[in-house]
């Protein structure tokens, strides 16, 4: 794995970790204040342009994460499948990937950019695809 690579999949992780744990800022600091993102919704179906909205809209489901897992942390379980990461252009990621649960398969492409040393998200897009006659394989 390249070198550039290596540090966006570690890049990934952190917001992976962040969410799953939902470590507010954690995660918040995984994006660029100009980022949007597609939320895997029919509730949801526009784009979520700047900092204020992509937060806004973070926040209610952190707390909906919450209400549903009282437990405590880990509230959720975010195992990427099939990860494929390109480099298109210096300073630029895709990463793609797969989660999966007994209801669908979650569908995720996130583009990360290089600020000041660090990647950060400056898109993520999500679509879910349930399962249609059987439970997600194991």
């Amino acid at each position: 794995m390249s070198d550039a690579r290596a540090e966006v999949a570690a890049a990934l992780w952190r917001f992976l970790d962040a969410f799953e744990q939902l470590a507010w800022d954690a995660f918040r600091a995984c994006f660029a204040d100009d980022a949007c993102v597609f939320f895997p919704s029919a509730a949801t179906p526009e784009r979520f342009t700047g900092r204020a909205a992509v937060e806004a809209r973070f926040a209610e489901v952190f707390d909906a994460e919450r209400r549903a897992a009282p437990s405590g942390p880990p509230y959720l379980e975010l195992v990427p499948e099939a990860l494929d990461i390109q480099l298109p252009a210096a300073g630029v990621a895709i990463a793609s990937f797969v989660l999966r649960n007994r209801d669908r398969l979650a569908r995720r492409t996130i583009v990360f950019r290089r600020d000041a040393g660090t990647w950060r998200i400056v898109h993520l897009h999500g679509s879910n695809v349930p399962w249609l006659d059987a439970p997600a394989p194991p």
